[in-house]
């Protein structure tokens, strides 16, 4: 049976375990200029689904939401009892924002999007290290390899995971060479996530339109294969991260029960909805 170790992508957690969005062309003076409506709260990540609505991680929370230099104080915040997402209402009209993408998540190719730390490459080559550099909007890729409902802290969270894979034709040892969910391996800007990334966006898009799949919470690895790896969370084959999953049936039943039509969900027909972590990087 697979076993999943895994933490909060949480800007404010000093563990070596939490990350961000990192990938080969994500580095610390790399900055992201396409997705105007993921801003910042509580020191992570946030994403406008709605004219008056944001929805970040639970374990973010927060009432300030700062999207391309504006910001936004929520005059109502809505916590899910069993998962970890936190919804925030305001009264000012928000500048933009994605509507929630309704499909399949398995197999689409996911854009991480977030304002976490930044990463490099490690001298082995296996996996990266944490850069620092939070606070500026990255972006990475990842197939979305499967969805599972994971347990922390008294939630109960569907989400939709990726795994971390090397670079093709590399030439690592097991387990760094796997395609651990059989994904069909590296996107071109293959990445995860790192502290600050928390509450950011897992982006699809469909017929030229970005809609959001899933809320980056959580980073992990597999504990039967890691050994003494030095990081396990960043290390190809081995690591993965994961969102929220707004296209589960419940999530989307609870975003549904507090968002008033019309609202982005409104937009998508009712049926589905998904880490004050880092920024991924990208396998090169």
């Amino acid at each position: 049976m697979r076993r999943l170790a895994y933490v909060f992508a949480f800007a404010t957690i000093a563990s070596p375990s939490v990350w961000a969005v990192y990938g080969v062309s994500t580095d610390v003076s790399s900055s992201d200029s396409t997705f105007s409506w993921v801003g910042q709260v509580n020191g992570a990540s946030g994403v406008a689904i709605d004219p008056n609505w944001a929805i970040t991680a639970q374990h973010v929370g927060g009432t300030v939401f700062t999207m391309n230099g504006t910001t936004y104080t929520a005059d109502n915040t809505y916590d899910a009892p069993n998962y970890d997402l936190h919804l925030m209402h305001f009264s000012t009209a928000l500048a933009g924002y994605y509507p929630i993408f309704s499909g399949n998540p398995i197999g689409q190719t996911a854009t991480l999007v977030g304002f976490g730390d930044s990463g490099s490459l490690r001298t082995d080559g296996l996996g990266y290290n944490d850069l620092g550099g939070a606070g500026t909007r990255r972006t990475a890729t990842n197939n979305i390899g499967m969805q599972q409902v994971l347990a922390y802290n008294g939630w109960n969270t569907p989400c939709i995971l990726a795994d971390l894979d090397a670079p093709v034709g590399n030439s690592f040892p097991p387990p760094y060479n796997r395609d651990w969910f059989g994904d069909g391996g590296p996107t071109s800007n293959e990445g995860g996530l790192m502290a600050g990334d928390s509450g950011g966006g897992w982006m699809v898009n469909v017929g030229g339109t970005w809609e959001v799949a899933g809320i980056s919470n959580y980073i992990f690895y597999d504990d039967t294969v890691s050994g003494s790896d030095p990081n396990p969370y960043y290390a190809f084959g081995i690591s993965g991260c994961s969102g929220a999953d707004l296209t589960d049936p419940g999530v989307r039943g609870w975003i549904n029960g507090v968002v008033p039509e019309p609202a982005s969900l409104a937009a998508i027909g009712l049926g589905i909805l998904g880490f004050l972590g880092r920024k991924r990087r990208k396998a090169s």
